[in-house]
């Protein structure tokens, strides 16, 4: 038995140096072209003082005309993720939890919670299972 792991690990030493001596791997290999998009190109900006968060364009569902100021076209201060940003400023911004069929426009976002949130007076982002998702309207997905 002992004989027998040797050589198959003397074999597959030999079967390796023989590739690696005769076939070079690496030389072959191509790397595939990979694009890398911005993300602050698909996001909304929102800012306070000196941090600022990225959600997704289309994912504000409410947003009063005295904070329109924190949504900016140009990021500020440092990046912190939106869980962190939301536990710093509670109290000009929360988030809904919408379904998929709401988020794409198949289902309607019921009036009178949109009413309620609205009265709120904070800014309200879109989550789908605790992460920001944009929502499109149902007039967007209506056949024309």
């Amino acid at each position: 038995m002992r004989n027998s792991l040797c050589s198959l690990g003397l074999k597959a030493l030999v079967i390796t140096a023989a590739i690696t001596v005769s076939q070079p791997l690496f030389a072959e290999f191509k790397r595939p072209k990979i694009s890398v998009t911005d993300p602050y190109l698909n996001s909304e900006i929102l800012v306070s003082g000196k941090y600022h968060t990225l959600v997704p364009k289309g994912s504000i569902l409410f947003l009063p005309e005295r904070h329109k100021k924190r949504v900016a076209n140009a990021p500020t201060g440092d990046y912190i993720s939106l869980k962190k940003f939301i536990s710093k400023n509670y109290a000009w911004l929360s988030t809904h939890e919408v379904t998929l069929e709401q988020a794409r426009g198949t289902a309607p976002l019921p009036e009178q919670k949109m009413k309620t949130l609205q009265q709120s007076g904070r800014v309200i982002i879109a989550q789908y299972k605790k992460n920001p998702i944009s929502v499109r309207s149902t007039k967007e997905t209506q056949p024309k």
